[in-house]
């Protein structure tokens, strides 16, 4: 079985830190996979005049719904598109992924259980697929010491201006800011708004392009006002953070407590979280899934301080900010054993992919064979994420 990985221009290139992160685990389950970046207008075009066919491969996987609107191009390409599985890994709302999925069979997978929920009612094949770390990226004999790591409370989090967002939303703010005043993401904001169905309501839902305007400018003015509720809220508890990430300098104005840095590239922030006591996290709107601040500083051996409800019944060796004064380094190092374990045998884009790739072969009736190296046709360009800026959304 092979297939063919759809990028693009991402934030940070994190998308193709994911991407590659998952074909590694897909070469275990002996598929192999080619890429297509169409941040390389080159690399797109070999599609839309056929100097590439689709037919050499057996599913689509896309990062954000990249390449998906290839098959309004031309009629043929949207045949061989529509003849395929095509997934779209989800790592974020649907809401800003409508287009680009519009009229076409995306099985979206999500990194939040409501998004689930909000992809069945839009019609939409759905999977939970939160946010996970290759299997390859799990080095427990790389984990630094509790005694040898530095003492940062690491925040990677790129700035969201909150009043930006505030002011676009002025014509309506009267009308809507009491439901934003009740609500903890933008879901909720939806159903309140009557967007969405509310729990235990089965309708499909049609959103207008009005309404979807003023959802996507809610959830932008939801994730700024939470990410500066959680640096008070830090500065209150005498936790000093080095937030990372573009534009985070501005948060000064909101709180001057914390140190704040630009962000970095992926390998140096990997190696930031490493070292580090402890990475935070404040979930940007997921309330019932999980998010890549989680699962990798755990597969690098650095606790997790967060409060998130979902994520410490997930994974209950997380720590909040409550319980932050009562771990000692013999609890630090247990729990961070606990939690590597956790998330090798339940947080690996292996573990994750295995089930859907199972499916997928039984309904095209291929059987597992041995496993394969990666492609190196002339076609696959995968991107090489060193040198390139990251930050988490």
């Amino acid at each position: 079985m092979k297939g063919i990985v759809f990028v693009g221009d991402n934030q940070y290139h994190v998308g193709s830190h994911f991407m590659q992160g998952i074909q590694q685990d897909l070469m275990q389950l002996s598929i192999a996979t080619d890429t297509v970046d169409f941040s390389d207008p080159l690399q797109s075009e070999r599609l839309v005049t056929g100097e590439h066919s689709l037919s050499d491969y057996d599913f689509i996987l896309s990062y954000n719904a990249v390449g998906v609107a290839l098959r309004t191009m031309n009629d043929e390409l949207a045949k061989q598109i529509d003849s395929m599985a095509l997934y779209v890994l989800c790592v974020e709302h649907p809401i800003y992924q409508l287009e680009r999925i519009s009229q076409s069979n995306a099985i979206m997978l999500c990194v939040d259980q409501e998004h689930v929920k909000f992809c069945e009612l839009l019609g939409f094949t759905a999977h939970y697929f939160p946010h996970a770390v290759s299997a390859h990226a799990m080095e427990p004999e790389q984990f630094v010491s509790v005694h040898d790591k530095t003492n940062e409370f690491l925040f990677p989090a790129s700035y969201i201006d909150r009043q930006a967002c505030r002011d676009k939303l002025a014509p309506i703010w009267d009308q809507i800011s009491s439901f934003i005043d009740q609500v903890t993401n933008v879901t909720h904001f939806m159903q309140c708004l009557g967007a969405l169905p509310l729990p235990g309501e089965t309708e499909k839902v049609v959103l207008s392009p009005q309404s979807l305007c003023i959802c996507l400018l809610v959830d932008q003015y939801l994730r700024a006002r939470d990410r500066e509720q959680m640096l008070l809220k830090c500065a209150q508890q005498h936790i000093k953070l080095t937030v990372i990430g573009r534009g985070v300098e501005q948060f000064r104005s909101v709180c001057d407590f914390h140190t704040y840095e630009s962000h970095l590239d992926v390998e140096e922030l990997h190696q930031r979280m490493r070292k580090a006591k402890y990475v935070v996290h404040q979930s940007p709107g997921f309330i019932a899934g999980l998010h890549e601040r989680v699962v990798m500083p755990l597969a690098l051996g650095t606790l997790v301080l967060t409060d998130e409800p979902f994520v410490k019944a997930a994974l209950p060796n997380v720590v909040t900010l409550n319980e932050l004064t009562t771990i000692d380094d013999q609890l630090y190092n247990h729990k961070v054993d606990v939690c590597a374990t956790q998330v090798i045998n339940n947080h690996t884009w292996l573990h994750q992919l295995t089930p859907i790739m199972q499916q997928l072969r039984h309904k095209l009736g291929k059987p597992m064979t041995q496993p394969v190296t990666q492609s190196t046709s002339e076609f696959t360009l995968l991107s090489n994420a060193k040198g390139q800026g990251v930050a988490l959304n």
